[in-house]
């Protein structure tokens, strides 16, 4: 279970750096497409997320790492 924990947490840090990085350069049509298909993944990883370790943990690590990747603070 640690294991596909840890890979979840992975997947949504990607989503939010592919977020993060596609958002210069674009159209704002194309950064809206992307946002909304990068939250959309996120939104399926945290339900999985969710199964794992609970509601409330799973919604304080999506928190987490979007704040550190948002902010430039690291990996998970």
């Amino acid at each position: 279970m640690d294991s596909e924990v840890t890979r979840l947490k992975q997947q949504i840090e990607q989503e939010y750096q592919a977020m993060k990085e596609g958002l210069t350069g674009l159209s704002s049509v194309a950064r809206h497409q992307i946002i909304y298909q990068r939250y959309e993944n996120i939104y399926q990883y945290m339900a999985k997320l969710e199964k794992l370790v609970g509601e409330e943990p799973a919604r304080v690590a999506v928190v987490t790492i979007a704040d550190r990747v948002i902010e430039g603070r690291g990996e998970v």
